[in-house]
């Protein structure tokens, strides 16, 4: 059952660093639509390019069917 009052948006992605700039708009995208400024969709932008990489190079996948799981709600 979806809540409507407080909807949850997922993305599951291959675990690569190619999808870096998926993530970015993900992120940056889901801040907006839950009232971000322009100034903190930058944040959020640099925030999720810095976490993604950071996790893609001191994870490295194991498997080639890993995936990465982000998801996104309001509180």
């Amino acid at each position: 059952m979806i809540d409507h009052a407080n909807p949850v948006v997922s993305l599951i992605l291959p675990y690569k660093m190619e999808f870096l700039n998926v993530v970015i708009a993900f992120v940056a995208e889901m801040g907006q639509s839950l009232g971000a400024d322009e100034k903190e969709k930058r944040h959020l932008h640099l925030a999720a390019e810095e976490v993604f990489s950071y996790i893609m190079e001191a994870f490295p996948s194991t498997d080639s069917k890993e995936v990465f799981y982000l998801r996104g709600e309001e509180e």
